[in-house]
């Protein structure tokens, strides 16, 4: 196992920049985000079918819970085929709950494709699972089509779509028998948690609807709350405690990033798991951030769109731009030349007060998974070794460019040698 694969990026002295993920909101917005409480559920209910194109939605309090309830009252079972790309959690979640998991490639935009689901499709595959990768858009259209033929089921993990998101002229639910979102604070709204089971089907509402939720208690909201606008908000007035910290340990804040805390998570950590509701202040705060939607995608759509422009004459990054398939950025990954070390320059970054990381640890390589069948996963293994993601989106524009010109210097520095560390580099032990 190389340094790329066993350690995350250092964290940077002082951000020059925004983080990759910023709150659109601080303590001041808080009661205006919490006004009307009491009406809130059936607000964001209303606001969810129609900024994702279905006719049902049950409310929970996080994503996972909504998959949850999905799970046990439909009493799925068998193959679902999925992306390796994944969040370890929510396949435990899966395995716990009946499912057989199994793995495809994806293609260089990250999602999933008529392709590569057919290529690892089996007489044994159920469902399959579609992610919209870092808020690049899979070719849901498409898979819908491909799914439907074959009798497999279609289940959309949107939690990094925001809503009013078009796919060739219709929204994201009218391509799947379910679909789950979450208003967590790295996600599209940037909520206080939260989430929802979303479907067009008369009966999947029904027996989830029947389904018991365990409350959410107030306390816990409340440390969610303080826990977001200190990772998130106040981020860059710790982040020199947190880099002082972690050089005396030799250790890096982004832990949960790595190969072995997948490892360690619990095989059965929701074996017995019974779905939470969602609580009135997390509806409230995902009802009022819902209006700003629109402006939010823009404002990252428009930072993007200025970030590739800057970056278009750098050979060793590529970047994804808009295809066939929109994106609406939620993060802004770059794809490296097998030339540039990802940890060396997320280093270089680093010194120069720029945050990068990567997310996700491929699922077929932790050994929890590996008697599940996969196909050949080219595409993953290639984007995992090479892909790091960028201040960007929720940057402004003065931010945007100096991202632009230290990745434009530390590529420069890392591929002539001159690279120096501030922590000991694994590939160096």
């Amino acid at each position: 196992m190389d340094g790329d694969e066993r350690y995350s990026i250092p964290v940077p002295a002082r951000f020059r920049c925004a983080p990759l993920v910023r709150l659109p909101w601080g303590v001041a917005e808080l009661p205006q985000l919490l006004r009307g409480a009491g009406r809130a559920e059936a607000a964001l209910a209303d606001q969810l079918r129609r900024g994702y194109g279905v006719r049902h939605c049950l409310l929970t309090d996080s994503a996972r819970s909504a998959w949850a309830l999905y799970l046990q009252a439909t009493a799925a079972g068998g193959e679902i085929l999925m992306p390796s790309l994944m969040y370890t959690p929510l396949t435990v979640l899966l395995v716990n709950c009946g499912l057989t998991p199994a793995f495809c490639d994806v293609e260089t935009d990250f999602c999933v494709s008529v392709r590569t689901l057919d290529a690892a499709a089996a007489t044994t595959t159920k469902a399959v699972l579609v992610q919209h990768m870092f808020g690049q858009m899979a070719p849901a259209d498409k898979i819908w089509e491909w799914a439907r033929g074959r009798g497999i089921k279609v289940l959309a993990n949107l939690v990094q779509v925001p809503p009013f998101v078009e796919v060739k002229g219709r929204l994201p639910g009218a391509y799947c028998d379910a679909g789950f979102v979450s208003f967590g604070w790295d996600k599209p709204l940037h909520g206080i948690y939260g989430g929802a089971l979303l479907t067009n089907s008369d009966e999947v509402f029904e027996k989830a609807s029947r389904q018991r939720l365990r409350s959410t208690p107030a306390v816990r909201v409340a440390r969610q709350l303080v826990k977001a606008l200190a990772l998130y908000r106040w981020k860059p007035c710790f982040s020199p405690a947190h880099w002082l910290l972690s050089s005396m340990r030799h250790a890096y804040l982004e832990h949960d990033e790595v190969e072995h805390f997948y490892e360690e998570y619990p095989d059965d950590a929701y074996r017995d798991y019974v779905p939470g509701g969602i609580h009135r202040w997390q509806a409230a705060a995902a009802a009022a951030l819902m209006e700003r939607s629109p402006d939010l995608v823009a404002g990252r759509r428009e930072r993007a769109a200025h970030a590739c422009r800057l970056l278009a004459g750098l050979p060793e990054v590529s970047v994804l731009e808009d295809r066939e398939y929109p994106s609406t950025y939620l993060y802004f990954p770059i794809v490296l030349d097998p030339a540039v070390s990802r940890y060396r320059l997320g280093v270089a970054l680093a010194r120069r007060g720029v945050e990068s990381k990567w997310r996700y640890y491929p699922l077929h390589r932790l050994r929890k998974f590996a008697g599940f069948r996969a196909a050949a996963l080219d595409n993953t293994e290639d984007l995992w070794r090479r892909y790091l993601l960028l201040p960007v989106p929720c940057a402004s524009p003065a931010d945007v460019e100096r991202v632009a010109a230290a990745v434009t210097e530390s590529v420069a520095e890392v591929k002539s040698g001159r690279y120096r560390s501030g922590a000991q580099d694994p590939e160096e032990r």
